[in-house]
């Protein structure tokens, strides 16, 4: 079988390329992508929305019907959640308790891994939260021993309830599984993070890797760029047969 040649497959296109149009412009050209790729990114940084809301429809039928209602402030709030709301149960046999014996506060998060950067900084009980003040910072938050305190993570939701009746809890077990969290579990003595984790677990870590590894590409290319010629250099021509 006949080997066909392809000048378009050389391994030496990128430098038939330099000759053609000039090293400089094509690393120029790979400054003005980074740098587009770059204003991309940090323009969608901002942006925290609730990518999976069906997870909160689904509980909601599981649970029977339920009042909702906006919450502003909630527990393990640092600016990581999206949104929170209470949950009111509102079936027959609930109607008879209290407001806050039958209600559960549910916290929505961008998705399950903006949950799990948050869930990892709860302590077993619940009581301890290591709030993000900053991306190397974290204040561990007392909210109080509370042995009723019971806690679950579904999909992007966070699931509290402190009310301590028995057959409301059960409602959200049967639903849910055991609690993750426990206001009984006993929390170890010196509960803290290390500047490490509060880095990882900081809701914009990702994105900040992204923009680093993203402006080391723009500066690479524009290195190469500023040392390239300006020119491309002329051909090198034979001299004339007899000289």
């Amino acid at each position: 079988m006949a080997f066909t040649y392809f000048p378009h497959c050389s391994p030496f296109v990128f430098r038939n390329l330099g000759r053609e149009f000039g090293r400089r412009k094509i690393y120029f050209a790979g400054v003005l992508m980074m740098a587009a790729i770059l204003l991309i990114k940090l323009s969608g940084i901002p942006y925290h929305g609730v990518r999976e809301s069906w997870w909160a429809e689904t509980l909601r039928e599981d649970l029977g019907p339920v009042a909702v209602s906006s919450l502003t402030n909630f527990p393990y709030g640092d600016g990581a959640a999206v949104k929170a709301e209470r949950w009111k149960f509102l079936s027959g046999e609930y109607a008879s308790l209290p407001e806050e014996t039958r209600s559960l506060t549910v916290v929505y998060f961008e998705d399950s891994r903006a949950l799990w950067k948050v869930w990892r900084r709860i302590s077993p009980s619940g009581r301890y939260f290591a709030a993000h003040t900053g991306p190397l910072t974290a204040e561990t938050l007392d909210l109080g021993q509370d042995e009723n305190r019971r806690v679950w993570a579904h999909g992007n939701l966070l699931i509290l309830y402190t009310g301590g009746d028995p057959q409301v809890e059960a409602e959200v077990t049967a639903c849910l599984g055991p609690p993750e969290l426990d206001g009984r579990a006993p929390d170890p003595e010196s509960w803290a993070f290390s500047r490490w984790e509060t880095l990882t677990s900081w809701m914009y870590f990702p994105d900040l890797t992204d923009v680093l590894l993203i402006s080391l590409g723009l500066a690479f290319f524009l290195i190469l760029a500023l040392r390239a010629p300006k020119k491309p250099a002329a051909p090198v021509q034979n001299p004339p047969d007899g000289l």
